[in-house]
């Protein structure tokens, strides 16, 4: 069956009333700890980029960021009313509720009122889609143009003519223009109509949709080869069962049993295996949009570069858990489940009552349990700390970005001229562009910054990696990073005496969410002698 009856997908009142009062508890969900906490790293690199001019904007993301620019260009759009945390955050939250919105009328459309009502309380309580409905990045809207790629490749699916895949075609344009791995999401979207059998005519069309695609996504793919992320974690079997069961439970630090977690994931894999054993007219959807990308992602792992397995690279999966959810659930209660059926609905009524009720109290404690960096809290300490006139160093850009936000202003200058000129990030690749674009192919993009030092109220702040002529002469200094930063790696004073304080904590060997504010003092053997 490809699509729902007539009959079915008619949106009662009792539906629509039930609907609305889901959807304004996702809200409440995803607004709860909005600007509890100050933004974290990637985060910053949002932020920092929508508050930059257009041009200077794409100059930046080319530059610093693995991902396209589409999502920042919007977020610029959108920090025209504001630049406040809470306000960028609210875009986040916006493209959130979107996808409900997606999930309830795709899921009604494609399976019934009934279906999509249940799919869209599932998605409510996702905690995929509540941890990053609350992150000031891509992953809201990658979820949410995902689903509407589904919905629009369902009616090419029902008509399979180029012209009725326009409108998909242009959300996979959009797609590749989001995120450094829309590929997963994109070949999820064609796989999931490829047509079988012997149907020439429609393979042909089939490859005019993949080559479109293709072509919109190359050039991102070669941009995001240019830069050299983090390194990321080992694939592993535990990695496989944190990203699935992230999309119920979330990412979040609260703490959960230890049980629950597997219990999660083995739960997830049950519904897989019922959905591919008893309803194959939902296998599709299922082995294209969950069984699919992981495998995918696995294949890239092993056969060209190490990827993030765990969260963020598949967190566009989540809604389509809810919609499988939803349909297999929709599609038991109305088939009455034999003689007893009144009985075995009324207790599986109450059954998913009972898990939409945990999983939402789930997804309140893990928004209200603090999991972010704290560049806030440190530029607090900071602020209070120094002496009038005593120098910040912050070598690595996120954290001098996140610093100069919150010491400074959330509006503090434009991040292409304040960076070191001699290689900002530490890049193997780009000082060989930078020598081939020449100073006068710097000075056009804006690539070759003012300076270095930022002045602030609470004193001057201090970028990059190389030797800085102050950070040798001045008495005392602050310098602020990540808990990865070894000081021997700096160009400080010697000798010197070193006082830290640490900031948050650090998650793994990988990822650090800690900083550690580092107070130095110079010439300790004259001090000494004094």
């Amino acid at each position: 069956m490809l699509a729902s009856t007539t009959d079915n997908r008619r949106i009662t009142p009792g539906i629509a009333v039930a609907a609305l009062m889901v959807f304004v508890l996702g809200i409440f969900l995803r607004i709860v700890a909005l600007g509890r906490e100050g933004l974290w790293m990637d985060e910053i690199y949002s932020a920092t980029f929508a508050a930059m001019p257009f041009v200077d904007m794409l100059v930046a993301v080319l530059r610093f960021d693995v991902h396209p620019p589409l999502y920042y260009l919007q977020l610029g759009v959108w920090s025209v009313l504001g630049h406040s945390d809470r306000w960028l955050i609210l875009n986040s939250v916006l493209w959130s509720a979107f996808t409900l919105l997606a999930v309830f009328l795709g899921t009604t459309r494609r399976f019934g009122a009934r279906a999509g009502l249940l799919a869209l309380s599932f998605c409510v309580v996702m905690g995929s889609e509540l941890y990053f409905a609350e992150q000031l990045r891509m992953y809201s809207m990658l979820s949410c143009l995902a689903v509407l790629s589904w919905i629009a490749a369902d009616r090419v699916r029902e008509d399979y003519r180029f012209v009725v895949g326009m409108p998909m075609l242009l959300l996979l344009i959009l797609l590749s223009m989001v995120h450094s791995l829309s590929l997963i999401a994109i070949s999820a979207v064609l796989l999931y109509i490829f047509p079988l059998g012997n149907t020439r005519r429609l393979l042909r069309t089939w490859m005019g949709f993949a080559a479109i695609a293709g072509t919109a996504l190359l050039p991102w793919l070669v941009i995001a080869s240019l830069r050299h992320p983090h390194p990321a974690p080992p694939l592993s079997a535990a990695a496989l069962e944190q990203t699935a069961g992230g999309w119920v439970l979330g990412y979040g630090d609260a703490m959960l049993t230890p049980w629950v977690l597997p219990l999660t994931f083995a739960l997830i894999a049950v519904l897989l295996a019922t959905v591919l054993l008893t309803a194959p007219w939902l296998s599709r959807l299922t082995c294209c949009f969950l069984l699919w990308p992981l495998l995918f992602g696995v294949l890239l792992n092993i056969v060209i570069y190490p990827i993030w397995f765990v969260d963020r690279t598949f967190s566009f999966c989540a809604p389509f858990l809810a919609i499988a959810g939803g349909a297999l659930v929709g599609r038991a209660i109305e088939s009455g489940l034999g003689p007893h059926s009144a009985a075995v609905r009324y207790s599986g009524i109450g059954t998913i009552c009972v898990a939409f009720g945990a999983l939402a109290w789930v997804g309140y404690v893990q928004g209200v349990t603090p999991h972010k960096m704290q560049y806030r809290e440190a530029s607090a300490f900071l602020r209070q700390q120094t002496s009038p006139g005593e120098l910040i160093y912050a070598p690595e850009l996120a954290t001098f970005w996140g610093t100069a936000r919150y010491l400074i202003d959330t509006d503090w200058g434009n991040a292409l001229r304040f960076q070191d000129p001699s290689n900002p990030d530490q890049s193997k690749l780009w000082p060989r562009i930078y020598a081939h674009l020449g100073a006068g192919g710097l000075k056009l993009l804006h690539l070759a910054p003012d300076s270095r030092r930022l002045d602030g109220p609470a004193g001057p702040l201090i970028v990059g990696w190389t030797s800085f002529p102050e950070l040798q002469t001045a008495a005392s200094y602050w310098v602020i990073a990540t808990t990865g930063v070894n000081l021997s790696d700096l160009h400080l004073c010697t000798p010197r005496r070193v006082e830290s304080v640490p900031f948050g904590k650090q998650i793994d060997t990988i990822a650090y969410i800690g900083l550690v504010a580092h107070h130095v003092h110079c010439n300790i053997d004259v001090m000494a002698d004094q």
